[in-house]
């Protein structure tokens, strides 16, 4: 009997950045949050008749990010200014 050794190889990807948390406010319309995330995530959208789907990009698509969960993201600290003021557009409570 042999003793096989398994070898994992693992890449894994440092971002040095500012965690950003935010909600928008508790008393928001749901058009007003739909709206949000739209422009903030982008949107899976159809053509005519369904046939051709895209994601059309949102104002965070652009951005290089990592979501966390929910409405937490890690984002290089360049970014950070451009972010805080697309979510002061919506009254958003923000962490960073």
């Amino acid at each position: 009997m042999t003793n096989r050794i398994k070898v994992c190889h693992a890449i894994i990807h440092i971002m040095i950045g500012k965690f950003v948390v935010f909600r928008l406010p508790r008393k928001s319309e749901h058009g007003i949050a739909n709206k949000f995330v739209q422009k903030f995530y982008g949107q899976d959208s159809s053509g005519w008749k369904k046939r051709d789907r895209f994601h059309k990009k949102g104002f965070i698509g652009s951005i290089p990010q990592r979501k966390v969960m929910g409405e937490v993201i890690v984002i290089a600290p360049e970014d950070l200014g451009g972010i805080l003021e697309f979510l002061r557009e919506y009254s958003a409570e923000i962490y960073a």
